[in-house]
């Protein structure tokens, strides 16, 4: 009956990765193996960034495995974020399992493990500890007519084409 404890597990990154990413950034977490687009992937939230690179030795001690360590840093080197897995409230679960709710069936609910996913789809298994997780982390938010404006603006003539920008960024 109480509310579930917050899962905080750690995603491995590039340096470019690294760069790109701050807390409170929005994450999807999917087991490794399955297909994103048919079972979507837990929702999270970056919490923490290491600032230093993890060695591979530093690294493979926190998983407790160098052959994990190597798969997740090949090249030597990783930084670590820490996600904050999003839980379903103790009160929404009760009613699921209960049937109460009609629009997820009970199974659902067991197979998706009192996460927050980011559709209704139904995982094929329960994620338990040890599954790898494969991130995809969003960096920010455009809506279509954001993405739009800029190509409009090219064809009427009122904005320089980004192609010709980098002609005149050449260096000599």
């Amino acid at each position: 009956d109480h509310q579930p404890d917050q899962v905080v597990i750690p995603i491995a990154l590039d340096q470019v990765s690294a760069t790109q990413i701050s807390r409170s950034m929005e994450v999807i977490l999917t087991p490794l193996g399955f297909n994103r687009a048919e079972i979507g992937g837990i929702k999270g939230t970056i919490v923490g960034i290491e600032t230093d690179p993890q060695s591979l030795e530093i690294l493979a001690q926190k998983l407790g495995s160098s052959g994990l360590a190597t798969l997740l840093a090949p090249q030597g080197s990783t930084y670590i974020a820490y996600v904050a897995l999003q839980r379903e409230k103790i009160t929404d679960l009760h009613g699921k399992l209960k049937g109460k709710n009609d629009s997820v069936e009970p199974i659902a609910v067991n197979n998706r493990g009192g996460y927050v996913w980011n559709n209704r789809s139904q995982p094929p298994i329960q994620p338990r500890d040890g599954f790898l997780l494969m991130a995809q982390i969003t960096t920010r938010h455009r809506t279509p007519i954001e993405m739009l404006l800029p190509a409009i603006k090219e064809v009427l003539g009122l904005e320089t084409p980004h192609q010709f920008e980098l002609l005149q960024i050449k260096p000599q």
